[in-house]
């Protein structure tokens, strides 16, 4: 009989003794003081990253939402969801009506959200309740417009019981309200 603790992963090189246990490792520790130095402080930059320019050799297509764990194999924790939509001049919206409305449901950690290059807003899910809802207006244009959706994983529970039947991603439905055609 052994007790394994918890979280834990034991040795027992001749099924009786303890080689090793990673609860009992011990860790050197060193206790940091933060002193200013005087030093050139760099200030924080940002960019706009053109989503288009990505490299194509790893896109697929498909017809419908794909789970992410599935297709990435677990080697990334994002996923690109693109689609295009074609708004025809005529609609109410561009002529004063109200925009149209996105609405986008998800099982990841979280979403971002761009349309036509442009980051229109995110949304995010916790760790009790992975499942979360991004609904917002969203500006089209006439012509084809691209939805492109980063759905991040980030975060997300990767033990327990069933876990690889766990749903992960944008698993739908997408649906954009408002349109006066299609």
């Amino acid at each position: 009989h052994y007790n394994l603790p918890r979280w834990s992963i034991s040795i027992l090189p001749d099924c009786r003794n303890v080689a090793f246990n990673t609860a009992k490792v011990g860790v050197q520790t060193s206790h940091m003081e933060m002193h200013p130095t005087g030093a050139v402080i760099f200030p924080w930059e940002s960019y706009n990253e053109d989503i288009s320019a990505l490299d194509d050799s790893s896109d697929m297509t498909a017809f419908g939402l794909l789970e992410q764990i599935n297709i990435t194999r677990d080697s990334t924790d994002y996923l690109w969801y693109k689609t295009s939509v074609d708004v025809n001049p005529s609609e109410s919206f561009l002529r004063g009506g109200e925009l149209p409305t996105l609405i986008v449901q998800s099982t990841g950690h979280a979403v971002h959200v761009f349309v036509n290059g442009q980051l229109t807003g995110s949304a995010f899910g916790a760790r009790k309740d992975r499942k979360f809802t991004f609904s917002e207006k969203v500006n089209l244009q006439p012509g084809t417009n691209e939805i492109a959706l980063l759905s991040i994983a980030v975060g997300l529970p990767n033990v327990g019981g069933h876990f690889e039947a766990w749903n992960t991603g944008i698993l739908g439905p997408v649906v954009l309200h408002g349109l006066d055609q299609g």
